[in-house]
């Protein structure tokens, strides 16, 4: 059995338009990671680099050295995640993973490294002698009965749709308006559990410490906390009080220790990261008159936070991003008494 899919049941192959939409946010991702890589290597400061990046004037290197280093790049993040995972960030976001089309295991590495790279050719070098090229490939996939393109079929991989086991189809699958109340009450639960602390740090440090301990006193009290609920009772108590119950993607057992850290981890990176983020965004624009990008930097990320939302509500299991890695899902409990 491989991801909740027996051997011998029908396998549902990736539609080519969720492949599309996959490759493209892959690409977002990729690129963001490819400038950071960039910036950590140049010798500019951060508002130089980034002067240079979003300036009306500049444009990105397209030497041979820069085009080879963004492709082995991307190459290598694909071959690592499609190895360890079956998956990308946004083959993940949709729900779909690559397989060895015989075993339906993950992909060996010579496997996966030919399927980048011959994807990069047709993409990147191909795409432009050729422009039509790429098209008729979705085409011919699209009317595959497996729905390969030509370098599935060239290393015997095929992309298929995750669906889970028929006993878990009729879960009763927590929303995004049930989560958020769960939320929200944890927020006030964590903030008067915090309290106490605080107020020992403000006694026991000057000012400045006091506020930078605060903060991290806050964002590791919330993880011990929230690993520590999830991994004992399912649930934190925000959750616990809707009737959420967070279990296990594929056996809907309680998750492990692991799961339950990686969960939170990213569930409170992602609270603490997206308004830092946006605070610090605008802070930088309006010190440097850049309110052309930052209007179209702040549209982007808010733009980028609703598409994690509507793909959540979308789900069949209203999986958000996290509990997609952390391979979990949150139930709605009801007693059967």
């Amino acid at each position: 059995m491989v991801l909740g899919i027996k051997m011998d049941a029908k396998v549902s192959h990736a539609e080519i338009t969720k492949r599309v939409a996959a490759c493209v946010v892959d690409a977002i991702i990729f690129l963001s990671f490819y400038l950071f890589t960039l910036f950590i290597s140049s010798d500019k400061s951060f508002t130089e680099f980034f002067n240079y990046i979003f300036s009306d004037t500049a444009i990105i290197s397209t030497s041979i050295q820069g085009e080879v280093l963004e492709t082995l790049l991307f190459i290598a993040l694909e071959t690592l995640m499609i190895t360890k995972f079956g998956w990308t960030p946004g083959k993940l976001l949709f729900g779909i993973y690559i397989k060895d089309a015989n075993t339906l295991k993950n992909v060996a590495l010579m496997q996966a490294v030919i399927r980048s790279t011959l994807k990069v050719l047709l993409l990147s070098c191909i795409s432009n002698w050729f422009f039509i090229l790429p098209i008729l490939v979705l085409i011919f996939a699209t009317f595959d009965q497996r729905k390969q393109t030509f370098y599935d079929k060239t290393i015997k991989t095929v992309v298929i749709d995750y669906k889970p086991e028929k006993h878990h189809l009729n879960l009763n699958c927590v929303g995004i308006i049930r989560r958020a109340v769960a939320y929200i009450i944890d927020h006030f639960i964590i903030i008067g559990i915090s309290l106490a602390f605080f107020s020992f740090v403000q006694i026991a440090f000057d000012p400045i410490k006091a506020d930078l301990l605060t903060t991290y006193l806050f964002f590791l009290l919330s993880i011990i906390f929230g690993v520590f609920m999830m991994r004992r009772f399912s649930g934190t108590p925000g959750q616990l009080l809707c009737g959420i119950h967070i279990k296990d993607a594929n056996t809907l057992e309680n998750i492990t220790l692991v799961q339950a850290t990686v969960r939170y981890v990213l569930f409170e990176a992602f609270n603490v990261f997206i308004p830092c983020y946006i605070l610090s965004l605008e802070e930088f624009c309006n010190q440097h008159n850049s309110e052309k990008w930052s209007g179209a930097l702040l549209t982007l990320t808010f733009v980028v936070i609703i598409l994690i939302f509507i793909f959540a509500i979308l789900d069949k299991r209203k999986q958000l991003f996290y509990d997609k890695i952390a391979k979990t899902v949150a139930i709605y409990y009801k007693s059967s008494r």
